[in-house]
């Protein structure tokens, strides 16, 4: 099965980085 935590990590340590106010959204 495909290993959704990492790229959630991922994805949210690069969404934390350059767009926090749409990360902190979620």
């Amino acid at each position: 099965m495909f290993q959704v935590r990492p790229v959630l990590d991922a994805l949210g340590k690069a969404l934390g980085e350059t767009m926090p106010w749409a990360w902190g959204a979620f």
